[in-house]
């Protein structure tokens, strides 16, 4: 199993012959109420509601001259019955109004209360953005730059998504014991062992997941290779230099490692990786820009040696993430997306414009592009590449409530989305491919 951005955690799931969990009622995709994965920060979420407090002050004086369309129609329907009573009604109101609006009432507090609620807003902002790193998080000592320029910062945080599948994760493992949730490498050293211990038995698969190492600028591949072919997968420049000098003798013939094997870009979650398969999964749950950078301490026996450096996901990984298969000897692969193809005419979408759906339509068409190019490079390197994606499919990758779907004028949820995935499935592979076949 394979998987870069969100088909991380699927992978991780399928792994371990827990797939049905991604997709039955109750599980990953099939939730109420609907799982969100990114949440605004808090100290954003603060400003906000003060921000929207402020304009709600500022709308009091126009709320109290708005109450005469309503106190002056009833004054005059009092006076058609009492004319003394309508007028008294009538001068009180408008009493009423001018002591609001005199020099030490409205003038007076409105203006204060609003520079009070706008400086506690930034007081928000600065004081989180002053917030000392909790011990149990720091992880080396670099500066996180100016104070200033934390102020926003990133403005979504992956917390909640990364805290559901770890929730989803721990109840495979607890069963019905009702025991406390462990640390993440904690937990990450328990799938490790329940991977490697039935690799080689039914529904068991080994695993190769990647993200983005804005350090060392190149994507990191976690892997879970079966004990026979995983000397040959994570040492492959030494093995073939060893056999390139054995097959040349005395000559000085120089190996030249591909582009994409570089020392370092490997981790292996059966040896110094052993505890990081969650830090793979927040890695390949940040976004570029929008979140900040999932933190990856690599142990000191690893080729970092203790270095603690910044992940993201990458959407044209896909590319790397086949080369790794190559490697580690498959020869079929099947590539699944839920990005449509819009390559015909007469297939346009009305853009929105709020800050979801504008990066909701980029990651769409980043991820549609990087397939494409991605199986076409490299589908001369298997025996067979078989590809499935939806027709259409107004679902963008942040709409965990489902979305409006304009072609067809209808609300269309996430469960829906996961029962056309299963049909794309069944009539895009499992007909032609495997009920094709002799």
């Amino acid at each position: 199993m394979s998987g870069r951005g969100i088909g991380v955690a699927g992978a991780l799931f399928a792994a371990i012959d827990a797939g049905p969990k991604t997709w039955e009622e109750g599980g990953l995709w099939r939730r109420r109420p609907a799982v969100r994965l990114y949440r605004w920060r808090r100290s954003l979420q603060a400003a906000v509601v003060l921000l929207v407090a402020a304009a709600a002050i500022l709308l009091v004086p126009l709320l109290v001259l708005a109450t005469g369309l309503v106190a002056y129609p009833w004054s005059l329907l009092v006076q058609m019955v009492d004319v003394d009573a309508g007028h008294r009604l009538a001068t009180g109101y408008s009493g009423l109004i001018a002591r609001a609006f005199s020099p030490g009432m409205l003038p007076t507090y409105i203006p204060r209360l609003v520079t009070f609620v706008l400086g506690l807003a930034v007081l928000v902002l600065v004081a989180a953005a002053l917030r000392p790193i909790p011990r149990e998080k720091r992880r080396g000592h670099r500066e996180r730059g100016p104070w200033w320029t934390r102020l926003v910062g990133s403005p979504w945080c992956a917390a909640p998504g990364l805290q559901h599948f770890r929730q989803a994760l721990w109840q495979l493992f607890r069963g019905p014991v009702n025991a406390k949730e462990p640390s993440s490498s904690e937990l990450g050293k328990r799938y490790v062992e329940l991977l490697a211990e039935n690799l080689g038995q039914p529904g068991f698969r080994e695993l190769i997941v990647t993200t983005l190492d804005l350090e060392s600028r190149t994507d990191l591949i976690f892997a879970m290779i079966a004990e026979q072919r995983r000397e040959r997968f994570f040492h492959r420049g030494h093995s073939d230099a060893k056999a390139s000098r054995h097959q040349e003798g005395a000559s000085r013939h120089k190996v030249e490692t591909p582009p994409y094997e570089r020392p370092g870009d490997l981790v292996d979650l059966a040896g110094t990786g052993r505890g990081q398969v969650l830090d793979a999964l927040a890695g390949a749950l940040s976004l570029p820009v929008l979140t900040e950078p999932h933190l990856i301490a690599f142990s000191p026996e690893s080729y970092w040696k203790g270095e603690t450096h910044r992940s993201c996901d990458r959407p044209a990984a896909i590319d790397r993430l086949l080369h790794e298969l190559v490697v580690s000897g498959v020869e079929q692969v099947i590539v699944v997306s839920a990005c449509s193809d819009r390559s015909a005419p007469h297939r346009l979408s009305r853009p929105y414009g709020t800050l979801e759906s504008r990066l909701s339509e980029h990651l769409s068409a980043a991820e549609a592009s990087a397939v494409r190019d991605g199986v076409a490079a490299q589908a001369s390197r298997f025996q067979g590449v078989f590809l499935i994606q939806p027709a259409h499919n107004p679902v963008g990758p942040f709409d965990f409530k489902g979305a409006y779907d304009e072609r067809s004028d209808r609300f269309q949820s996430l469960e829906e989305l996961v029962d056309r995935g299963y049909e794309d499935a069944y009539r895009q592979f499992i007909e032609p491919v495997v009920g094709g076949t002799d």
